[in-house]
């Protein structure tokens, strides 16, 4: 909701995260601005709209001056607002992207040990064992 928002007010590299633990919601805004008003405006507006003091706002959106530059050359070449902002992502180093509370979940599954297939071969031969006279 916070991201597609983003997306449609000037700020197209902006996405938010809201994130539930023990202590409370939180929502972590992520993403490059190109100014540090837009990284201002960008928090100010996620206030806004979750309008609940209690929500923590961890702002980790990253200010790229080179942005302003970028964006300015890319509507005078004529070229489409998304291909503008495709190319604005493929010239920016990789950024760390901050998983949902369910890919948690699936990445911790995924970690856990698989069972070798010893663990059940061994006591079904034992169970069989039993029953030889």
């Amino acid at each position: 909701m916070l991201s597609d928002y983003f997306k449609t007010h000037k700020l197209p590299l902006v996405g938010a995260s809201v994130v539930a633990d023990r202590a409370g919601r939180e929502v972590i805004l992520y993403g490059f601005v190109a100014t540090p008003a837009g990284k201002l405006d960008a928090q100010e507006d996620a206030q806004r709209i979750i309008n609940d003091p209690a929500v923590a706002i961890v702002n980790r959106i990253v200010v790229r001056s080179e942005l302003l530059e970028t964006s300015e050359s890319s509507d005078s070449s004529g070229l489409s607002a998304s291909a503008a902002q495709n190319r604005i992502w493929s010239q920016l180093p990789a950024y760390q992207s901050y998983p949902a509370p369910d890919q948690i979940q699936q990445y911790e599954a995924e970690q856990q040990p698989q069972p070798k297939w010893t663990s059940w071969v061994l006591p079904l031969l034992m169970t069989g064992l039993m029953f030889v006279p």
